[in-house]
């Protein structure tokens, strides 16, 4: 595990960050802006389906009445509500993870997540608010880190990172427990 000071991850972020807003902001309709969601579906997570609410595979819980796939950049925003996604059972692989400030994301003890950035160069977790993991998360083929953490990540369950030419973990002092299972593999 490597620790970086906060100016480091600030900048990371901050050049993360930018490329979301830059993908948000496209013009609908122009070529650019098509090219982009036929090779990368952004979902954003807004939850508050009745009866459902945290469901992570109900349709209603995503912006575009979609749940994610492979091809997914996933993205869970602070709400004004609490329903925050759980993830209980597997659920489809998805290529990239941003958790956005003082929001979160909960693996249950049967939930299952691959992160599997193969599709496109965005893979990997991005977490600044609270990823909490008491089921399987497994990061693979992430293209610069598998997950960048400047939030806080509790793991009690299993967590595996492919560290396919890549840094594993970069995260602040102090914001990541683990006491679960840890798994780095190193494949070159």
């Amino acid at each position: 595990m490597q620790f970086l000071s906060s100016l480091q991850l600030t900048v990371a972020y901050w050049a993360v960050e930018q490329t979301i807003r830059f993908l948000y902001q496209l013009l609908p309709g122009s070529a650019a802006a098509d090219a982009v969601r036929r090779e990368l579906h952004i979902c954003t997570w807004q939850g508050r389906t009745e009866g459902f609410e945290c469901d992570w595979n109900h349709p209603q819980n995503w912006e575009d009445n979609v749940v994610p796939d492979e091809k997914s950049l996933v993205v869970i925003p602070k709400l004004r509500h609490d329903y925050y996604p759980n993830i209980n059972q597997p659920v489809e692989p998805i290529c990239s993870l941003v958790i956005e400030q003082d929001a979160e994301l909960l693996l249950s003890m049967f939930g299952e997540l691959m992160v599997n950035g193969r599709s496109h160069r965005l893979g990997g977790i991005r977490n600044m608010g609270a990823l909490n993991n008491f089921g399987e998360l497994y990061v693979i083929n992430a293209a610069d880190t598998c997950i960048l953490n400047t939030g806080t990540i509790l793991n009690h369950g299993f967590l595996s990172l492919d560290r396919q030419g890549c840094d594993g973990l970069l995260t602040d002092d102090n914001s990541f427990v683990n006491e679960g299972e840890l798994i780095h593999l190193r494949s070159e």
